[in-house]
């Protein structure tokens, strides 16, 4: 899922841009075009990044201490596996 591969991105990075983003999503083989905005519409409402100023119309998104928490289960998870 698109929302999963955005926070694992920003966790790793904590200066991503939505372009940076597209590229780094295209690179793994995703299409985000049309699903990358409202993917981090879903990521903020849910409080797993927040999204900071950068150049106008380019902010840095970076993950919040939920969305780490997330990140952290979904690992414990799959290295339980």
């Amino acid at each position: 899922m698109i929302d999963d591969a955005i926070l694992e991105l920003v966790a790793a990075n904590q200066k991503h841009t939505w372009h940076s983003l597209d590229l780094a999503l295209t690179g793994r083989g995703l299409n985000p075009s049309k699903d990358l905005m409202p993917a981090l519409r879903r990521l903020k409402a849910r409080g797993l990044i927040r999204e900071q100023h950068g150049k106008p119309g380019m902010p840095f998104y970076s993950v919040t201490e939920k969305g780490q928490n997330r990140l952290d289960a979904k690992r414990s998870v799959a290295a339980a596996s």
